[in-house]
Order: C-alpha cells, then sequence, then structure tokens
C-alpha cells in the first residue's frame, strides 16, 4: 500500500493541483489519502436554530441605545451522515465546510465573521496568501450536500473542535466515519459573546452547552439511532467531550485525539469546573495523543478507574498529524517552490482507530475491537508508529441513588453485600447517608421485616461506628428481633461514644442516653 505522496512542483503547480481535485466528480479527496469508504456514500448538510436560553448580542451600544437584529445564541449545525450518492453528484469543496451557505438568511452576518476568522487563521498558520487560500478552498472534499439520507439507523458522533481550530480541520475524519454508518455533528466553535473562544471556563461551559444543544436537535432526527452517542474532540475538545460525559448519561463513548488529555493547562482547566468528577467517567475512553508515555502519567486519565481506556502513544507525531493539516502543508510549496511529502500514514492512523473504536464501543463489533488492541504492525503501519495500552476498568460501587434503588429492588440483604464488598477498597466511596439508611430501616420494621432492617441498621452503624444514634437504632432492631442480648451491646457503645458523637443535636443527645441508660438499669446491665 502507497503511504506517502511526494509532490514536486511550483506554486503554479499546486494551484493545478487543487483546481483538478475540485472539479472530478469521482475522484477520491486528496484529503483522504488512502482512506477507504465505507459502504455508503456521505451527505452532509446543516440546521441553524437560535438558542432561545442564551443571548450572544448586547441589547444596547455604548450609548445605551438598542442594537437592532436577534440577540440569541446563533448555531449552525453540520451533518455528516450515510447517504445514497453517485458518482455524477457534485461534491462540496473544503470552503463550504468555512462558510456554508445558511438555510436561513439570517445567519449570514454569523457565519461570514467565522469564515474571515477560519480563513485568517489558516492563513497565518500555512504561511500563505490570498490566492493560494482561495484555491486550497475549491479542493473538492467527499460529502454530497443534501444527498439523501441512507435508510438504517446509525448512532451519533458529536465532534468537538480545538479551541482555534473549526470543522473544517477535521472533515475528513467526519466524512470518513458517515461513509461507515455514523451521523456525525458539529458546531462552529464560538465563546460566550465572540466568535473568538477562549481556554477559560466561561467558554468551556459554552463549548459543552453548544454541543447538548446539538445532541438535543440531532437525537430527534430521521436515521439518528438515539440509544448509541458518542463524543469526540481534539485537543481541547477532547477534554471538553470528556467533561460532556461526566455530566451527561446519555453519552456511550468519548475519544481524545493529539494532546486532549494531557496538555496541562487543559487538564487544570477541566479539573477546575465544577462539574469533573473522575468517578462519573464510567464508559470507555480513547485517547490518541502525541508525546511519551510520560505525559499521560499526568494527564486526566490517571484519575479514572471505572471507565476502560485505548491509549494510543504517538511519540512523533505532530499536532497537524491529528487533522487534515499536515496534508494541505505538504501541499503548499514553501518559498524555494518546494513542497513537501505527505505523510499519509499517520492522519490515516488516527482516522481508522477513531472508526474501528466507536464501532467496537457502539456497535459491538469484535473485528474492530481486535483491531484497537493490535500491534500497528499487524494493522499496517510501521511498527514503531505508536504504541497500544489498553487498561481495563475496575468495577464501580453503586452510587447513593443506585444503593437506595437496590434496597427497595433487591432487598437490603444485596445492598449490603455490595456495601461490604466494595468498601474495603473504596474506603471514601459514599455509598449512602446515614440518615436515609435508618429510615428504610424503621420502615421495615413498621412493615415487619424484621432480619431486612436489621442488616441496615447493622450497616449504617459498621459505616458510621461513632454516631450514637446508628447504635441506639440498631438496638431497637434488635429488641424487636427478640435479642435483648446484643441490644444491651449497643446501648453500652452508646454511651461509650455519646460524648464524642458531634452529629446528633444536644436534646436529641439526652433522648438517646436516657433510653440506654433506662435499659441498662432495668436489665441489670
Amino acid at each position: 500500500m502507497n503511504r506517502g505522496l511526494t509532490l514536486k512542483m511550483g506554486i503554479s503547480g499546486v494551484i493545478s493541483l487543487l483546481i483538478m481535485a475540485a472539479s472530478c466528480f469521482a475522484e477520491r479527496s486528496v484529503f483522504w489519502g488512502d482512506l477507504e469508504p465505507g459502504q455508503y456514500g456521505v451527505g452532509y448538510r446543516t440546521i441553524e436554530r437560535y438558542d432561545s436560553s442564551r443571548v450572544f448580542g448586547n441589547k444596547t451600544d455604548y450609548f445605551g441605545q438598542v442594537i437592532p437584529g436577534e440577540r440569541l445564541r446563533p448555531m449552525q449545525i453540520c451533518l455528516w451522515y450515510p447517504a445514497e450518492t453517485s458518482d455524477s453528484d457534485i461534491k462540496v469543496v473544503l470552503g463550504e465546510y468555512s462558510f456554508t451557505y445558511p438555510n436561513n438568511d439570517e445567519f449570514m452576518r454569523h457565519l461570514s465573521m467565522i469564515q474571515n476568522r477560519d480563513i485568517g487563521y489558516w492563513m497565518q498558520n500555512l504561511g500563505i496568501g490570498s490566492g493560494v487560500m482561495l484555491n486550497l478552498l475549491s479542493v473538492n472534499m467527499e460529502a454530497v450536500k443534501d444527498a439523501p439520507i441512507a435508510d438504517g439507523s446509525f448512532p451519533l458522533l458529536i465532534y468537538f473542535t480545538s479551541l482555534q481550530g473549526d470543522i473544517e480541520e477535521n472533515a475528513t475524519l467526519c466524512e470518513y466515519l458517515a461513509s461507515h454508518g455514523f451521523i456525525v455533528a458539529a458546531t462552529h466553535p464560538i465563546g460566550q459573546n465572540s466568535v473568538l473562544p477562549g481556554l477559560s471556563q466561561a467558554d468551556l461551559e459554552t463549548a459543552i452547552r453548544d454541543r447538548e444543544l446539538v445532541w438535543a436537535t440531532a437525537r430527534t432526527l430521521p436515521g439518528v439511532n438515539p440509544d448509541k452517542l458518542g463524543v469526540f474532540g481534539l485537543s481541547s475538545g477532547g477534554a471538553a467531550a470528556l467533561l460532556m460525559q461526566m455530566r451527561n448519561g446519555d453519552v456511550d463513548a468519548v475519544a481524545g485525539m493529539e494532546d486532549s488529555f494531557t496538555f496541562p493547562p487543559i487538564i487544570e482547566l477541566i479539573k477546575e469546573n465544577p462539574f469533573y468528577d473522575a468517578n462519573k467517567a464510567v464508559v470507555p475512553i480513547m485517547q490518541f495523543y502525541s508525546g511519551s508515555g510520560e505525559k499521560a502519567e499526568y494527564g486526566l486519565i490517571q484519575d479514572i478507574r471505572f471507565a476502560p481506556i485505548y491509549s494510543y502513544d504517538a511519540g512523533d507525531f505532530s499536532r497537524d498529524d491529528f487533522s487534515i493539516f499536515g496534508t494541505v502543508k505538504a501541499l503548499i510549496p514553501d518559498s524555494t517552490g518546494k513542497t513537501g511529502t505527505v505523510d499519509s500514514h499517520k492522519y490515516d492512523a488516527v482516522c481508522r482507530m477513531v472508526l474501528n473504536y466507536f464501532r467496537a464501543v457502539l456497535n459491538d463489533d469484535d473485528k474492530s475491537l481486535q483491531y484497537t488492541l493490535n500491534t500497528p504492525e499487524t494493522n499496517g503501519y510501521p511498527a514503531d508508529l505508536y504504541k497500544v495500552k489498553f487498561t481495563q476498568a475496575k468495577e464501580i460501587p453503586p452510587t447513593e441513588q443506585q444503593f437506595a434503588s437496590i434496597i427497595q429492588t433487591h432487598g437490603a440483604e444485596t445492598a449490603c453485600d455490595l456495601y461490604y464488598k466494595f468498601h474495603p477498597e473504596f474506603p471514601d466511596w459514599r455509598f449512602f447517608d446515614e440518615a436515609t439508611i435508618n429510615a428504610y430501616g424503621y420502615r421495615m420494621l413498621q412493615m415487619g421485616q424484621v432480619d431486612q432492617a436489621n442488616k441496615l441498621f447493622k450497616l449504617n452503624a459498621d459505616a458510621n461506628p461513632k454516631s450514637a444514634n446508628c447504635w441506639d437504632s440498631y438496638a431497637d432492631g434488635l429488641l424487636a428481633a427478640g435479642d435483648s442480648t446484643n441490644a444491651a451491646g449497643c446501648y453500652r457503645k452508646v454511651l461509650q461514644i455519646l460524648d464524642e458523637d458531634s452529629q446528633s443535636n444536644m436534646l436529641y443527645r439526652d433522648i438517646i442516653k436516657a433510653n440506654a441508660e433506662a435499659f441498662l438499669g432495668q436489665t441489670g446491665q
């Protein structure tokens, strides 16, 4: 397989190549390299809508004059999907991803600002002039605008762009996934009140809420399977995707590319977010990152215990190898007119791994699962291209809400068994609230389920050995079972710890003390 394409031509030759690529309907896009399309054609469409819960513009200007026009947050949702296409269909060009003509003309000004931002970023990053940029935007992609969607029900993948990127940075990957039976949704990254987002908590929250709106919109569309949702992103976008999973139980899989989980400023930002909780990362996670294994040791992933983790350490990958920028830069001649080599196998490897990961996790595809665990050489790449590591998830204890539900649906014994199973390994885990278990115990006493009640009272006392109230309740349960000997032991425990018990108020403590002393006095114990 040819994984390298060397181009030796001047700038006019490059422009000719780009124009030729844009004019060939049946030819594969140069950005696809050696990627093989799936069984479907690729369709592309947009949905424009306003988020009525948020505003984007100011109501008045500096002088207090009302600013005309819509102030609600404008969102253009971009969709790639499995489609019915033919070789005669006209495919979109790269520029249509930078600026897709909206169905709602009110979005024209907003999208024009985004296009200007993106073109300026590309020209600066690539070091090119407007002429080359215009020809670059004319290169054909693989999608067909508004093509009919293929029959079927497809998993939904939501893409998070990098901080300074946009949807075109990984348009090839989005098209590639769509051709293999996924619906991919994205939206242009914009800040809270600006088209220039920053690395801040405000814009991180904005990015996630934008994608939650994408989810709310896309999940009801024809062809979307609402029960299969994956989120993925590049750089800071991957970290935002992980945070979305921690706050959204509908997410079934997460993938981060480049330095999503290893870049210190991103790590710091994510961990300071109020929604961050490593214990809520409970679905499969993939990271394909550059650098070395040492970066992963202090990354976001190290705190995650309850998610299976697929790691790919691509030591010598550059930032551009995780997007179409690697191909673009190789096609653009330098000041001497010399072009570079399209090292397509790097971006190909990223795209193929993302595809197989989501197929394995969302579609239960055993062949794809094996692909994710193979060595690079087995998958047809140089042996040292990346290192594979799989980390098995630890079995997760029940949450407080789940524990209460288990008591109601499976009984006290099952709930207690789970506590005694997990507590030694996770001593700081909050399984339940003392008052809640106490209430369940007394409810069972009232229902005549004395044995079940005592299992809960004992559990509460074991978990809260310095709570006089727990031992007092356990004594009540034992007395209901006719076990006055062990009840006396509980009352002696009450008197032993009562002075150090700061949880109960003084009146309640006096009642507990009097109750214990009365029983022990009456029984001579």
